[in-house]
């Protein structure tokens, strides 16, 4: 039995460790609020901000970094990972995501970022996290993510 999930383990983790890997690109500096006006001002007024396609790329690649190195750090000596740790870390990343989402504007991105969470999202809420994620297209999702972000002008390497 534990033969038949190393596989799946070993082809997840082979696909999470090149699912968030970024460039050396430096980050956009923020844009600085006109003056008079304050973050605290729109902040208090409960409106939600709203993010661009550059922060919700960036967004999607730590969630993805963090996830990555979770998995690679809670993979057993026999090279498997524990449903729960997979469940804890995809639910995480998919959490991040979903919440980046709720504040972004439609787009090829937010397209993209949303087919990639759900994604993550059913391999967290089955009972065999890593096997579900093994059998996913996170091959293709990452393709798309990597294309819509550097159209977007930020360089992840999903």
């Amino acid at each position: 039995m534990m033969r038949s999930r190393l596989l799946p383990a070993a082809l997840l983790c082979a696909g999470l460790l090149t699912l968030a890997a970024c460039s050396d690109t430096p980050a956009e500096p923020s844009a600085t609020p006109a003056a008079g006006t304050s973050a605290g001002t729109s902040a208090a007024a409960g409106a939600p901000v709203a993010i661009g396609d550059a922060e919700l790329c960036r967004t999607v690649d730590t969630a993805g970094k963090a996830m990555k190195t979770g998995i690679t750090e809670s993979q057993q000596s026999q090279g498997g990972v524990l449903p729960a740790d997979a469940k804890r870390h995809f639910t995480k990343f998919h959490t991040t995501v979903g919440e980046a989402l709720t504040s972004a504007s439609a787009s090829p991105v937010t397209t993209a970022a949303q087919a990639l969470s759900d994604e993550i999202g059913v391999a967290a809420d089955s009972g065999d996290p890593v096997g579900t994620a093994a059998g996913a297209d996170f091959e293709g999702l990452s393709r798309t993510m990597t294309t819509v972000c550097a159209a977007a002008g930020v360089e992840i390497d999903f």
